[in-house]
């Protein structure tokens, strides 16, 4: 018997989430022990929020490439 694969989406991978307005929102890079990730230098700053994946926040490196930022290394804030 054939596997039915009438939906599209059955498949495909997990969708990003984000929260209601990611624009409102930043994460503070609150520590970083891994020296070969993008933010290693940003401890103590906010980088962008585009939302997370399962596994780790969504974010903008510099210059402009989508990347991860580990849950265990940021927080979300708010925009001031």
């Amino acid at each position: 018997m054939a596997l039915q694969t009438s939906d599209p989406t059955r498949h495909s991978p997990t969708p990003a989430r984000r929260l209601p307005d990611a624009s409102k929102y930043k994460l503070l890079i609150t520590q970083c022990p891994d020296p070969l990730m993008w933010y290693a230098n940003k401890v103590g700053e906010t980088v962008p929020y585009e939302g997370y994946w399962p596994e780790a926040f969504k974010s903008r490196e510099d210059g402009g490439y989508l990347n991860i930022v580990k849950f265990a290394d940021a927080i979300i804030v708010p925009v001031m």
